[in-house]
């Protein structure tokens, strides 16, 4: 899966570059932005399977700034940094689409490594079951005779007594 990417929406030129280091020792790509308005515009040319927001980078509230990131491009995982929020708003955090909370300070950065890799093994999982899901769909309705079905579910014996 080396084509996924992060979209790092951060005004800290350290906090990108670490995410960008982290992803690149995984051979995965990495982009930065430390405007919203630019990072927005990169969602809109270019799926980002994780985005990773510090709320720093807008003054407005933070549940606006996900459901915007959300309506451009709504399979990504958000992974959100934020110096405030309290249990209730964390959890409109969460229903707007943030994947991960996480609170600043951050203290060692394992923490935020390991909220991007809890994403990147979401999608993989994710990615896994719908393919297999659709090989046996596919290899299911091959079998099917539509006549011979409806002759099995007419003798079933829950749908005989119906």
């Amino acid at each position: 899966m080396d084509d996924v990417g992060v979209l790092i929406i951060a005004p800290s030129p350290q906090v990108c570059q670490q995410i960008q280091n982290h992803m690149r020792e995984k051979g995965l790509q990495a982009q930065s932005c430390g405007v919203f308005k630019e990072a927005l515009a990169a969602m809109e040319t270019h799926f980002y399977p994780i985005v990773v927001l510090d709320c720093e980078i807008s003054p407005g509230p933070i549940v606006h700034i996900i459901k915007s990131c959300r309506e451009i491009s709504p399979g990504s995982h958000m992974v959100v940094l934020s110096k405030t929020w309290g249990g209730e708003q964390a959890m409109e955090l969460m229903q707007a689409g943030a994947f991960r909370l996480l609170k600043k300070p951050l203290g060692p950065p394992i923490l935020l490594y390991q909220a991007i890799d809890d994403a990147l093994a979401n999608i993989r999982y994710w990615s896994q079951f719908l393919s297999q899901t659709s090989q046996s769909d596919q290899e299911g309705n091959e079998d099917l005779d539509p006549d011979l079905q409806d002759e099995e579910d007419s003798t079933h014996p829950h749908l005989a007594s119906a």
